[in-house]
């Protein structure tokens, strides 16, 4: 009897022991990488911002609830929690398990982690696309917006040029000359940018290529 009374509990701290890891599932990581070609225009003016900088805003547009709950829906990603609590909140649980960070001054990877190696793959597929398209939009648009800027210079500039009197004295001589200067550097600046425009139209500008697809999900190990 005493055996008997011994083994249940052997029994029992085993089976406790085993508990929690029962409960908790495996939980798998993909991964995909983008490779930043640099311009290749000449004389192209470099981006505003460092990288780093560029990377912020890209994870903040890439991050934000919309765009995750639409892939939350396509992917359908954590199907328990979407029936038990508030949307906010599982797009939190989301951003949690996403990892996007740049390699040097090239190399961008794109990681998701969740418990189905399925969805995890094709989260980190819809995730790739998304950061290739956010990253190509806002470089676009950046370029358009230099571009619009230096129009509304050049033609403020003409109109001043144009109004102003025929100069008489020194001073106002060399400041008709400044004038005429910056008018033909901003002049300069438009059409190389008519160019990059341009070329950036025919892939010649700064590219966001696929180097790696979503990889085959590995298991991680837990606490990671």
């Amino acid at each position: 009897m005493k055996r008997l009374i011994l083994l249940c509990a052997v029994l029992a701290v085993t089976v406790g022991s085993f508990q929690p890891s029962a409960q908790t599932p495996a939980r798998y990581r993909s991964e995909a990488t983008l490779w930043l070609i640099p311009s290749q225009i000449p004389d192209a003016p470099p981006s505003p911002m460092p990288l780093d900088l560029r990377m912020e805003q890209l994870r903040q547009t890439v991050l934000s609830r919309t765009g995750l709950e639409r892939i939350i829906a396509r992917v359908n990603l954590y199907a328990p929690e979407r029936a038990s609590r508030p949307m906010a909140e599982v797009v939190d649980l989301m951003r949690k398990d996403i990892d996007i960070h740049h390699v040097g001054t090239h190399v961008i990877v794109v990681g998701f982690t969740g418990i189905d190696p399925v969805s995890v793959t094709a989260a980190t597929t819809e995730l790739m696309g998304r950061v290739k398209s956010q990253w190509e939009l806002e470089h676009a648009r950046w370029v358009e917006d230099a571009r619009a800027i230096l129009e509304v210079q050049t033609s403020e500039l003409a109109a001043l040029i144009e109004k102003r009197a025929t100069p008489i004295s020194r001073l106002a001589i060399l400041e008709a000359e400044a004038q005429d200067a910056a008018y033909r550097d901003l002049v300069t600046k438009r059409l190389m940018l008519d160019r990059q425009i341009s070329m950036e139209r025919r892939q010649l500008g700064e590219q966001l290529v696929i180097m790696t697809t979503a990889s085959a999900p590995t298991r991680v190990e837990a606490g990671k």
